[in-house]
This record gives structure tokens, sequence and C-alpha cells, in this order.
């Protein structure tokens, strides 16, 4: 009986902590900028505008790399391999 009661006060702590970080990640705006989260991975990665696509231009698809270079300066000519 003493393990059921321990288990039950451990996992309403664990209910609580758990809600109470959940809260304070939506107040401080944690899930406002869903769009921006899935270019994320790729704001520190070398030579990422490099990556071979199609030349339609369709950013939806492609997304924002590279405007992201352009905003750089890079050249945009990655056959040199010096990054940008």
């Amino acid at each position: 009986m003493a393990l059921l009661v321990m288990w039950l006060v451990y996992a309403a702590f664990g209910v609580i902590v758990f809600s109470l970080i959940f809260l304070w990640a939506v107040r401080a705006g944690q899930f406002s900028d869903q769009q921006r989260a899935r270019y994320l991975a790729l704001d520190g990665a070398e030579n990422h505008h490099c990556a071979p696509h199609d030349e339609g231009g369709d950013e939806q698809a492609h997304g924002p790399a590279g405007a992201v270079a352009d905003q750089r300066g890079d050249s945009g000519d990655c056959a040199s391999g010096d990054g940008g």
C-alpha cells in the first residue's frame, strides 16, 4: 500500500511539474512561431544554400535558405567551396 501511495505522489508531482513548464512555455511564446521552427536546423549549417534543387524559385518548396544566403552576401557559387 505504501508503494502505491509513493507512486501516486511521484506521478502527481511529475504532472504538476510538467504542467508548470508547459504553461510557462505557452505564456513565454515558445510555440508562437511554428513556421520559423522548421528552419532552425539550417541556421548553423555550412553551405546549406548549396543543396541541389530545381530553379523554379518556389520558396514554399525550398524554404528561405537561398534568401538567407543572399542576405549574408554569399555569392551562391557552391562549386568554389569557399562557403561564401
